[in-house]
């Protein structure tokens, strides 16, 4: 029996950090031999910020007015770095968010926007308060967090509308005044990691915006002018002005109880998850990637993150959705050309085995592989579609979904039955695999803290489903009870 859950990708630009928080499952970076530092390239002579996307850190320059790419040995790849927008001549903190950059200008008072090829999005751009020397730049929670080198606080602005931020003075946070020269700023396993341009430390302060001594540490590897910041691999990465090099530093983080850890930073966006094989398989709606997770060797709760497993998507069909497996096959929506694309557990793509949606099938989100059939939900028909594994769309087996279940964002298959989630309604409802409604009605709704709810799999007698705001996955009986959560 296969098990299945997908995310709804098009949840606009809440989807960023990824922790899991429960009562005993962790889920930790796959050992492998770190790299611990890189120079920068020549011409990358006055850096700034860094993030990490798609295999690569990108690095901001002043000098250049332009981001530099490296791939993740630290190498520098010239053929995918990109000018700035003209007005973008102070570029400082970045991040990539929803497919685009996003990178602060501490001389304009403005935020930049590109496409991930690099484009501008002009659109998008919006101001920032002015009199502010903006350095750090990070995202978490709906919101946009920067610091300034002339300010004691954390500032957030909040999304309302393309090119629009309204600032959020309610969710600031204090700085302590040892932190007196902000640099950096990123949001990890739960709490705020900001660094100081002053000193070789590395401040983390709770979402309540207390600072937490017990996690803050210094730098093993002295860092002379710190600027940029950015997770990856389970390290903090920063840019030295004065150095031109990029190091690596174990952030010592203390987990308490309930166990909060991150999920690869890569892993912005998880849009679809299924279990097969002893792994996790989660989909990244964003970083059109497979991320892969496996229990450590003789552990049923110790979740390592498993790098040789994981695989890139071709851009040319892209933006993945649903996923599940069936025939050893791993089957996924792709929203970019609304098909269901193939590949085999180790990446390889069989485009010759994949299938096109029906016309009508224009907003796919869910999908069920079972038994040479496909079921996809379909949020705009309020519907689910069935097609037989030759690619042919079975009309007269789909069905319209009940009253109340108009945002089916998860679906996944147990006992024989789908089970759909509602995003809006936060119910689960339960159907027989003709559409028709079952004698027993086994359907729940969720607890009152998963309060938007956008996907759902079954695995080892849970139902597990994430939430997009909570940044969190909350694990319930076959009977709708929350056993555990594990925060995102």
């Amino acid at each position: 029996m296969k098990k299945f859950l997908l995310i709804g990708g098009i949840i606009a630009i809440t989807l960023l950090s990824v922790a899991m928080q429960g009562l005993d499952l962790k889920f930790e970076a796959h050992a492998q031999m770190p790299l611990d530092s890189f120079e920068l390239h020549p011409n990358n002579s006055q850096p700034r910020g860094i993030t990490f996307h798609d295999d690569k850190f990108w690095v901001s320059d002043r000098e250049q007015a332009m981001i530099f790419a490296y791939d993740s040995e630290g190498v520098s790849v010239t053929d995918s770095g990109f000018t700035l927008q003209e007005e973008n001549k102070a570029p400082s903190g970045l991040v990539f968010q929803d497919r685009k950059f996003w990178v602060v200008d501490n001389l304009a008072a403005k935020v930049f926007v590109y496409n991930f090829d690099g484009t501008p999005d002009v659109d998008s751009n919006f101001s920032l308060p002015a009199g502010l020397f903006y350095t750090g730049f990070a995202f978490h929670d709906g919101k946009f967090w920067m610091t300034a080198i002339n300010s004691d606080k954390i500032h957030a602005c909040s999304i309302k509308a393309m090119g629009e931020c309204i600032i959020d003075t309610d969710s600031e946070i204090s700085l302590i005044s040892e932190n007196g020269r902000p640099s950096g700023i990123i949001f990890y396993s739960g709490k705020f990691w900001v660094s100081d341009v002053a000193k070789d430390h590395m401040f983390a302060y709770t979402l309540e915006g207390v600072h937490d001594a017990e996690s803050s540490f210094d730098f093993a590897i002295p860092v002379e002018l710190s600027f940029g910041l950015a997770f990856h691999d389970s390290k903090l990465w920063v840019v030295s002005f004065k150095t031109k090099i990029v190091t690596s530093h174990d952030p010592f983080i203390v987990i308490d109880e309930p166990v909060k850890h991150q999920l690869d930073l890569g892993n912005y966006s998880p849009s679809g998850l299924t279990f097969y094989n002893d792994r996790f398989w989660l989909s990244d709606f964003n970083q059109d990637r497979i991320f892969v997770y496996k229990f450590a060797e003789g552990s049923s709760s110790k979740i390592l993150h498993s790098l040789g497993d994981e695989f890139t998507i071709d851009v040319s069909h892209a933006q993945p959705r649903g996923i599940d497996f069936d025939n050893e096959r791993l089957w996924v929506i792709e929203d970019a050309d609304k098909k269901i694309h193939a590949y085999g557990a180790d990446g390889t793509h069989y485009p010759d085995s994949s299938i096109s949606l029906n016309t009508k099938n224009g907003f796919p989100v869910a999908l069920v592989a079972y038994n040479n059939q496909m079921w996809v939900t379909d949020v705009q028909q309020k519907s689910i579609f069935v097609y037989n594994s030759d690619g042919t769309h079975d009309e007269e087996s789909g069905f319209a979904l009940r009253a109340g279940n108009d945002t089916p964002f998860g679906m996944t298959f147990y006992d024989d039955k789908l089970w759909v989630l509602d995003s809006s309604t936060s119910k689960i409802f339960v159907y027989n695999l003709d559409g028709s409604t079952p004698d027993v009605l086994p359907e729940f709704t969720l607890h009152p803290d998963n309060a938007l709810g956008a996907s759902i799999t079954y695995h080892d007698g849970k139902f597990w489903v994430t939430d997009v705001l909570r940044h969190e996955v909350f694990a319930y009986d076959t009977s709708g009870n929350r056993i555990l959560g594990y925060q995102f």
